[in-house]
């Protein structure tokens, strides 16, 4: 499925970039849609993605079956969801029809770099949200 700008525009850090940038990105995204219960990655999954959530709400599970739900309405839904890799995470759709969307790392990478951009560019960056969730964890859990 096709992924308007707007999606991407709505996401950090990607809010505070040029439109050619966002629009360069949206032409490789690509969108998901999960029904309730359905995996979306697995922990100790190594891929090389960047996911976002768009639509929905996803459930985050620890390995001790720990689990945080967001929801597109919350502040954490604008950021990238369990960048770590490998994941650190499992994350099963909370609702029907939750959508993620998915930009490959190269691709983004290789954007940015053609932009002389980075994602940690700025003093002010909100890259890297509080996230108490993560923050609860025993040290070592997600290291």
């Amino acid at each position: 499925m096709a992924v308007s700008p707007k999606i991407i525009r709505k996401k950090r850090p990607f809010n505070r970039f040029d439109s050619s940038v966002i629009e360069e990105l949206a032409k490789s995204a690509r969108l998901t849609s999960y029904m309730k219960g359905q995996d979306i990655f697995s922990r100790g999954q190594n891929d090389d993605y960047e996911i976002f959530l768009v639509m929905g709400a996803i459930e985050l599970v620890t390995s001790d079956n720990r689990s945080e739900i967001i929801d597109t309405s919350e502040r954490k839904a604008e950021y990238a969801i369990s960048s770590m890799k490998p994941r650190q995470y499992t994350a099963k759709a909370a609702k029907h029809d939750t959508c993620i969307c998915w930009i490959h790392e190269k691709i983004l990478n290789h954007v940015l770099k053609k932009h002389n951009l980075s994602l940690h560019s700025s003093p002010d960056s909100d890259m890297v949200p509080v996230n108490s969730f993560r923050n609860a964890l025993p040290s070592g859990q997600y290291s």
